[in-house]
């Protein structure tokens, strides 16, 4: 797989009645997912997904939309050559300041850690 993360949505917009808790909000990460193996790609992106702040505070992907983007999937199915983009939301106190997105395959279990700083 190539990850590419393209786009960094801070905030990231909520819809009217469904929107972060009272004192944060949705930050959005925005990518794309092609696959370069010869297998098909099976997998729940999120799953593998961390945010850090500049604290260095972890946070997991919410399951939430965010009107910023469309969402990656919370079940992905990429054929050999296809490619998939979308995004992966997060809700984190209104103070935080993303930093770094880590991804790792196979959710969240495969040997390798992409890391992308985030600016």
């Amino acid at each position: 797989m190539a990850v590419t993360v393209t786009r960094l949505y801070d905030p990231a917009g909520a819809e009217q009645y469904f929107g972060p808790r009272r004192g944060r909000k949705y930050v959005a990460v925005d990518l794309v997912l092609k696959n370069t193996g010869t297998k098909a790609y099976n997998d729940s992106p999120g799953n593998g997904a961390t945010l850090l702040d500049s604290a260095n505070h972890g946070y997991t992907e919410n399951l939430s939309e965010t009107t910023s983007c469309q969402s990656i999937g919370s079940s992905v199915k990429i054929a050999p050559g296809s490619k998939r983009a979308g995004c992966l939301t997060f809700e984190i106190p209104k103070t935080a300041k993303p930093a770094v997105f880590q991804f790792t395959l196979d959710s969240g279990f495969a040997d390798v850690t992409g890391e992308w700083q985030l600016h």
